[in-house]
């Protein structure tokens, strides 16, 4: 194994591990009504039972968890006509077609760990609310987003404009 697909496997691993330890901490510790939504000011705006806060919590976890890597292999079955990648034609040759699947579930698996991250990041959060006399998630938020969105970003235009550029020679 390359060292680069370790280090994302090592990254996915980290992500759901520490997803998994939040949402365990989030159930012993969460009151049984959880301030569960929060707006803009990041204020308190919305209630539900810590079971189906859990619950909820569990399945967008497992549909990211999943889903993404799920669809890096997806994508490259069939004609690929519905792709929409740098230099399309040289990806969807058939020799170039395993190349192609192993790097798009690469990375969906890196965004799904990145995005498993900040949700775990969010529990964190939800549950410092809750502990508080008026629930807020506070700044801390804003700065995981914002994290989380430049890390995007800057991935992004790197698989644009690097990534699935074909190699050269």
């Amino acid at each position: 194994m390359e060292l680069s697909r370790m280090w994302m496997t090592g990254l996915y691993g980290v992500a759901v591990l520490g997803k998994v330890l939040t949402l365990v901490w989030s159930a012993v510790t969460l009151p049984e009504r959880v301030a569960s939504h929060f707006g803009a000011s990041g204020a308190a705006d919305g209630w539900s039972s810590r079971t189906d806060y859990l619950v909820l919590n569990v399945i967008i976890t497992a549909l990211i968890v999943i889903g993404f890597p799920a669809i890096g292999l997806l994508a490259t079955r069939g004609s690929g006509t519905a792709l929409s990648i740098p230099h399309k034609e040289y990806w969807l040759r058939p020799e170039n077609r395993a190349e192609l699947s192993r790097r798009l579930t690469s990375d969906l698996a890196f965004f799904a760990a990145i995005t498993t991250l900040l949700l775990a990041w969010i529990d964190v959060l939800v549950v410092r609310a809750n502990q508080s006399q008026v629930p807020s998630l506070g700044a801390a938020s804003c700065v995981a987003l914002g994290a989380y969105l430049a890390v995007v970003l800057i991935w992004t235009v790197w698989m644009m404009t690097k990534r699935y550029a074909p190699p050269q020679g």
